[in-house]
């Protein structure tokens, strides 16, 4: 939501700019009484007005004494002045009026004098800010009802963004202000020229108050931004849980979703693991806390049912890109085929992985096998007869010790088809409870199960278990830094005691619960689940094993190492890992000493 409070406070600096400027031109008119008003010294101003120096006087660029007066808050010499005939209207070369000063100050005796000595309650800032706004931003309600007795224009509009002294009351929060102008008639629904109102800026701000005295003035409170946020999920985006806890009281909708942020309750169980904050921290001390809100939502007949989009706190794409999942098919059908044939050269690498976006090839491997045409032709005619032997056998490649696909156009076919991102689903999005179980967000699933959640049910082919453990190696997850282990272990036990039993199941890249513990981190995860009878020699399609996960690396037989995207090195827990590897008398490595 593109709202900016840049230009509410364009015109006091740069009053402030001006006024400082003008103490250096004062050449143009005596510059006595100016610096007499300036002092403070009444006694030298009645003297000069007496012996007739120009009361209105100016320097280079208008500004009077009254200017100074008015800026100073000096009552007693800015009646002095009036008495003597200062004009009230005056304008200084940038704009400004002593009334435009008196009501940055709001001061209600100030502006009450001027109005009455003839300024224009109308008056306009160069920069198109009206007197009226201006009063409305610094937040004096008795000096907006002065220029409104004095016939302001309740609803004048700013030139730029057309904002009006509504709106500027509603960014600073001034709750009275608002009211003062809804007696006035000023209209609560009038948009800016991007289409955005005033409840909008008060939602955004938090400006609870601002927010009630709105929709008690008739604005919709399912009313949604030109971007189709909803009110309520603009509150929780911004962590404003008090404002947000107002609109669900009156009457907002707890189930109306938008694009974005999906319906309230996801996202608000995404702000609690928002990376800006852990819980995250609510603006205002005193504001329900974000498991306040959920319960309250709930009570409110927010739905189990709803799905969640991708979005802060959802997660990401599960294969992350797609040279990632392409070089990882490469690289182990490479260690495949060097293992078959010693002589085939490393360089098998770097066309292995190709097939899986369908690429033509070029040169007697390509041709025998008839490689359909594809993003480009790559010549392996260059390449020993044992590597071009070895790419040839490796699309018809049956499914070996490492269970891999038939070939490679069935691995990324693998890929594209599993569900895109555990937390930010393309199809049918994942459940509230899924969320909570990826987050590691203990409390909230614990709140959502006693609604009734369900503990078990898979997302997709990523069961509950492996959601609760942690990312699996192919997921474009790290381990949520609000999340902690602790709260993850506990909420692997809560749901294998709901019956998530299934400690060996594997997702669409073969991945079990125990990779996701060990990309977590989680030597306690990692223990419950083997104590429970997950394997600790299991490889993923793409060739990983939990041990591999936990380093955050692997060798590959003839092209080297590769480290594991977004995944980390973890040397105490794959020493863990190792050890009970050791302890039950697996191997340790995919190929050399302690291989198979």
């Amino acid at each position: 939501m593109r709202l900016s409070k840049r230009s509410a406070y364009v015109s006091v600096m740069l009053l402030a700019v001006l006024l400082v400027l003008s103490s250096s031109l004062l050449a143009a008119g005596d510059p006595k009484l100016v610096d007499a008003v300036k002092k403070s010294d009444i006694k030298t101003v009645r003297a000069l007005l007496h012996a007739k120096v120009d009361v209105n006087s100016a320097s280079a660029d208008g500004t009077t004494a009254l200017h100074w007066a008015v800026d100073a808050d000096n009552l007693e010499i800015a009646k002095v002045l009036v008495a003597a005939g200062a004009s009230a209207k005056s304008r200084n070369s940038y704009g400004i009026t002593p009334l435009t000063i008196a009501c940055i100050n709001a001061k209600p005796e100030m502006v009450e004098l001027l109005l009455k000595a003839g300024a224009d309650p109308n008056t306009v800032f160069s920069e198109g800010e009206a007197a009226i706004m201006t009063a409305a931003r610094t937040g004096n309600s008795e000096v907006v009802k002065l220029l409104l007795d004095a016939g302001a224009n309740a609803d004048a509009k700013e030139p730029t963004k057309g904002q009006t002294a509504m709106m500027w009351a509603a960014i600073e929060g001034h709750a009275e202000v608002t009211r003062v102008l809804k007696s006035r008639e000023a209209d609560v629904k009038a948009k800016t020229i991007g289409g955005y109102d005033s409840i909008m800026y008060a939602t955004r701000e938090g400006h609870t108050e601002v927010v009630k005295a709105l929709l008690e003035a008739g604005v919709d409170v399912n009313e949604k931004t030109p971007e189709g946020m909803t009110l309520l999920n603009l509150a929780i985006f911004n962590a404003h849980y008090d404002t947000a806890s107002l609109l669900v009281n009156r009457g907002a909708d707890v189930n109306l979703a938008d694009r974005a942020q999906g319906p309230p309750l996801a996202n608000l169980m995404k702000m609690r693991r928002s990376a800006g904050c852990q819980t995250p921290c609510p603006r205002n001390p005193d504001a329900p806390a974000s498991l306040e809100l959920a319960k309250l939502l709930l009570d409110k007949g927010a739905s189990l049912k709803a799905s969640v989009p991708a979005g802060r706190g959802g997660g990401g794409a599960a294969f992350g890109n797609g040279a990632d999942v392409i070089a990882s098919i490469g690289a182990l059908k490479a260690e495949i085929a060097v293992k078959a044939d010693p002589n085939a050269s490393g360089d098998f690498y770097k066309y292995a992985g190709l097939f899986s976006q369908g690429g033509g090839f070029q040169g007697d491997a390509g041709q025998q096998q008839g490689y359909g045409q594809g993003r480009g032709n790559y010549n392996v005619s260059a390449l020993s007869a044992a590597t071009q032997a070895a790419i040839a056998a490796a699309v018809g490649a049956k499914q070996q010790d490492t269970d891999l696909n038939d070939d490679a156009d069935a691995d990324a076919a693998a890929a594209a088809a599993a569900p895109r991102g555990r937390g930010a689903p393309q199809g049918p999005g994942m459940s509230l409870f899924q969320l909570a179980l990826m987050n590691a967000d203990l409390e909230m699933g614990k709140l959502l199960l006693a609604k009734g959640a369900n503990a078990t049910a898979p997302f997709g082919k990523v069961t509950a278990l492996m959601l609760a453990a942690g990312p699996t190696p192919t997921a474009n997850l790290t381990v949520n830094g609000a999340a902690s282990n602790h709260e993850a272990f506990e909420l692997v036990k809560l749901i294998y005691d709901h019956g998530a039993t299934d400690v060996n199941a594997v997702d669409d890249t073969g991945a079990t619960a125990l990779h996701a513990a060990a990309k977590r981190g989680s030597t306690e995860i990692i223990q419950f689940l083997v104590d429970h009878g997950a394997k600790l020699d299991v490889d993923t399609t793409f060739g990983w094993s939990p041990l591999d996960t936990a380093r955050g690396y692997r060798d590959f037989l003839g092209v080297g190492r590769r480290d594991l995207a977004r995944g980390r090195m973890q040397p105490e827990v794959a020493a863990f890992v190792e050890k009970l590897m050791k302890d039950r008398g697996l191997p340790t490595e995919h190929f050399g000493p302690g291989s198979k």
